[in-house]
């Protein structure tokens, strides 16, 4: 009876333990009271989980360029919306809005973007309504 109770206990214990684990936040590292608006053009395209990047080569305030890396939600949430891997190429200037990193480093996470088209669009799982 003990012996059962333990086995019962210890799956149940890492049943927990594997859903924690492979769980994550982005509040860890991106502000989700702040937006920022950025403007470039698409270096690299990385259509991966678990969440899709676009690096951007933006120009700054000083006339710099300044390598962006943005992250979208899932290859599933982008799916959802009709987006896959060619729905953005490598030199595509967009427009994206979303929340930056509260470390200040060039990063953002896309809630909206506007494409060649000129049509600003929810990215992923957004509703471009919430912000």
């Amino acid at each position: 009876m003990k012996k059962t109770f333990i086995i019962i206990l210890t799956s149940v214990f890492c049943l927990f333990t594997f859903n924690s684990s492979a769980h994550h936040s982005l509040a860890v590292e991106f502000d989700a009271t702040t937006l920022v608006t950025v403007e470039g053009v698409v270096n690299e395209v990385w259509f991966k989980n678990p969440h899709v990047r676009y690096y951007l080569t933006v120009t700054d305030d000083s006339g710099n360029e300044v390598n962006w890396d943005t992250h979208a939600h899932s290859i599933v949430g982008m799916s959802r919306q009709g987006y896959n891997k060619n729905s953005v190429k490598v030199g595509d200037r967009i427009i994206l809005e979303g929340h930056g990193t509260r470390k200040g480093s060039p990063k953002l996470f896309i809630r909206a973007w506007t494409l060649a088209d000129g049509v600003r669009r929810a990215v992923g799982n957004s509703n471009i309504d919430n912000f």
